[in-house]
């Protein structure tokens, strides 16, 4: 099975998250819109619980690229992480937790990343029933 040609890029989209998140939240977070005052302990804590699985989840796809069934699991775990990050964001954004400007861009980070990986996974379906 030949992966989408998309597999390589999601994964190392999710791994700049990561990478960012887990050993320099200081400066990665800022481009993500959280101010200077917002980068307490807790937050740089939590970032770099959330990198962790943004260097996971690549790993798992770059990994799984050319079986079918695991790529599959992959992209809808994926999918799933990303669909969750997306309704966090909106909910700080409904109640006015954190600065508006971070949670709207993840947001359509995590809206992004969830079209992306359930297309994917649609289409390694598709090409995964052709071949049968």
């Amino acid at each position: 099975m030949s992966p989408p040609p998309v597999v390589v890029p999601l994964a190392l989209a999710r791994a700049a998250y990561g990478v960012g998140t887990v050993f320099a939240p200081r400066g990665f977070l800022p481009l993500l819109g959280f101010h200077e005052r917002e980068l307490t302990p807790a937050t740089r804590l939590w970032a770099g619980l959330f990198g962790v699985r943004e260097l996971v989840l690549p790993a798992m796809l770059v990994s799984r690229r050319r079986d079918a069934g695991a790529l599959r699991l992959a992209l809808g775990m994926a999918a799933a992480a990303d669909l969750g990050d997306a309704l966090v964001a909106s909910r700080a954004l409904v109640l006015g937790e954190g600065r508006s400007r971070a949670a709207a861009g993840l947001l359509a980070s995590a809206l992004a990343g969830t079209a992306v990986a359930a297309l994917a996974f649609r289409a390694v379906g598709q090409a995964n029933a052709a071949e049968l």
